[in-house]
């Protein structure tokens, strides 16, 4: 049987959701429900990368919260960049850091 776990900011708008298979393997993801996609405008954003989430986003978020942001920063992260403050970063980062409790992505892939 499968089954999916969702964590969720406060507000209800950003979703980090994990589904596990019944072989035990497991992905995540991120849903960004107060930002519409670019290239599909009836959808909301949506990154399925868990790689991209638990890494290179995570460390992005880092930065932006001790502000040391890097100069391509803006750009690459563009399209959630409108939501962000130190308020929604805290929150990703809390969500993100309960999430690799649980053990929802390990990194020796």
């Amino acid at each position: 049987m499968n089954h999916a776990e969702t964590i969720e900011n406060d507000k209800g708008d950003i979703k980090l959701v994990r589904i596990i298979y019944d072989h035990r393997k497991s992905e995540a993801w991120i849903e960004f429900n107060s930002l519409k996609d670019q290239d599909y405008p009836n959808q909301d954003v949506v990154w399925d990368n868990d790689e991209f989430i638990f890494g290179k986003f995570y460390k992005f978020l880092i930065r932006y919260k001790c502000n040391k942001l890097k100069k391509n920063d803006k750009k690459k992260y563009d399209d959630v960049w409108s939501i962000l403050n130190q308020d929604v970063v805290s929150e990703l980062i809390d969500m993100l850091e309960f999430a690799l409790e649980k053990k929802w992505y390990e990194f020796e892939k």
